[in-house]
């Protein structure tokens, strides 16, 4: 080390990890809540843009330095905000205006968000699966069955991911794992995803972005009620890819669709 040179107190890598778990791995600004983790195109890596950021600075000089703090108070928990890397830059080169107490408002709104989003959308099975929502709270590693209209939903929670077997007739069986704001994240269709066919309500549609990616069409639609959709087709005009939010979509596996139709209003 240089001479004169700051030494850092940084974070362990377990806190790092908690202070992503936390917030559900979504940058705690109020204002992006950008997801920070997703898939990489190997399939045994993911790819991460996540920061576990300091509040106050780790050494001697860098932003909202608390010189009351002591090593293990600037490497703690307690001191740290999980956020995007652009944020992450972003409330450095402007402490005045993101101060060490702006940025614990940050944290706490964050973690109260996730906090209700776990406890809303993990305590029940999405009423989507489970017909009239009925469902008793799921325990953290316990195993679930149920029969819902002569099919079986089996079900299984571990670190906030609900992981769910629907079994629609005898041999045709979908599985889903489900982040807690009910998105699917991972899933093993009963046919290859390129037998299916993609249908949305017109009057659902906001906005339509088009792209091609990797030679391969993508549409993003913008819909009401704050839904995105993402849907990817080959040369063959053949899914590739399908994006929807969980509550905004019934998959027919039985005609092999895809369909996002108008909800149904509570009156």
């Amino acid at each position: 080390m240089f001479e004169g040179a700051a030494v850092r107190d940084d974070f362990t890598e377990k806190t790092k990890t908690d202070l992503a778990k936390r917030v559900s791995f979504l940058c705690s600004n109020p204002e992006c809540q950008r997801t920070t983790v997703g898939p990489n195109e190997e399939p045994n890596k993911y790819t991460s843009i996540g920061v576990a950021a300091h509040i106050c600075a780790a050494s001697k000089g860098g932003p909202r330095f608390d010189p009351a703090q002591d090593k293990e108070a600037r490497r703690s928990i307690l001191n740290g905000i999980w956020l995007c890397q652009n944020c992450s830059v972003l409330i450095d080169r402007d402490e005045d205006k993101f101060s060490a107490e702006l940025l614990l408002e940050w944290k706490s709104i964050s973690e109260k968000s996730a906090w209700l989003r776990l406890s809303d959308r993990m305590g029940n099975i999405p009423p989507s699966l489970g017909g009239d929502g009925n469902f008793e709270p799921i325990e953290e590693n316990a195993y679930y069955e149920k029969d819902w209209g002569g099919s079986a939903i089996r079900y299984y929670l571990k670190d906030n991911f609900l992981h769910v077997e629907h079994e629609i007739d005898p041999g045709l069986v979908a599985y889903y794992v489900l982040d807690q704001e009910g998105n699917i994240v991972d899933h093993k269709m009963p046919f290859p995803l390129k037998e299916y066919e993609v249908e949305i309500d017109p009057d659902l549609i906001l906005e339509q972005v088009k792209s091609v990616e990797q030679g391969m069409d993508r549409i993003d639609y913008r819909l009401k009620w704050g839904k995105v959709a993402i849907v990817i087709r080959n040369s063959n005009g053949e899914l590739e890819y399908v994006r929807f939010p969980f509550g905004g979509v019934t998959m027919n596996h039985r005609e092999k669709k895809y369909v996002a139709a108008r909800p149904e209003f509570k009156k």
